[in-house]
């Protein structure tokens, strides 16, 4: 979830290595990812299914 308002977030551990099947998620930096593992390694959250809307 990005920009919980109570500033706290859950902490989870960076993936090593993410499964390449495509599951296109908008993370919580604007950025498109594969899947939302993706997003993870890059240190971000997913903030919906599907490409940013720009």
């Amino acid at each position: 979830m990005c920009g919980a308002a109570d500033g706290l977030g859950t902490c989870t551990v960076i993936p090593n290595a993410c499964p390449q099947n495509v599951d296109v998620v908008c993370g919580c930096d604007g950025e498109d990812y594969m899947n939302p593992c993706e997003a993870n390694a890059k240190g971000t959250a997913a903030a919906y299914k599907g490409a940013c809307k720009k």
